[in-house]
């Protein structure tokens, strides 16, 4: 079954992954995701709807990845995917889509549907890389400035060039 694995597991594979590409020079990129709680959450509710949502967007955002993905939680509001044989653009598909899917359907819980807004961050392995510290400050730099601008939910770096996406179609929370 495919699971969200702890920072420390995670982390692991992560250097696994970052070692392989960089021996076999192959595409790598991390995918950094945030929750934003202030969008999310409403005025009253309980912090254990906190994990009740945490839980419901974990299982969503497992179903949008292929099973060769590896997902982590970092803290309790931020995710990583780390996604193999996979540039950057290429990482921007499977984001665009699991924001959509967010964005049209509210997840449930007891205290009723709730929408999910997330700002999400992507970047991908570079020569200038050794290691995967470098891959995933890289994505939480563009989750981070993803964070400031609501018109662009999703940023994207590239090597040596900036590529900004918004959501296809409706409007941002």
């Amino acid at each position: 079954t495919y699971r969200v694995l702890a920072p420390k597991s995670f982390l692991e594979i992560t250097e696994k992954e970052v070692d392989r590409a960089l021996r076999y020079d192959r595409a790598l990129s991390a995918m950094m995701i945030r929750i934003d709680w202030p969008k999310t959450l409403e005025v009253g509710d309980a912090k254990a709807l906190i994990e009740e949502i945490v839980s419901s967007f974990a299982e969503l955002m497992v179903k949008s990845f292929r099973t060769v993905d590896t997902a982590g939680r970092l803290s309790p509001d931020e995710f990583a995917i780390l996604l193999p044989e996979t540039r950057p653009t290429q990482a921007e598909v499977p984001a665009l889509n699991l924001y959509e899917v967010l964005m049209a359907h509210p997840v449930d819980t007891s205290a009723g549907p709730r929408t999910v807004a997330i700002h999400v961050g992507i970047a991908g392995m570079s020569p200038r890389m050794r290691d995967a510290n470098a891959l995933l400050a890289a994505a939480q730099l563009e989750v981070m400035e993803a964070a400031k601008d609501p018109s662009t939910p999703i940023r994207v770096a590239i090597p040596e060039k900036m590529q900004m996406s918004g959501p296809r179609s409706g409007s941002v929370h």
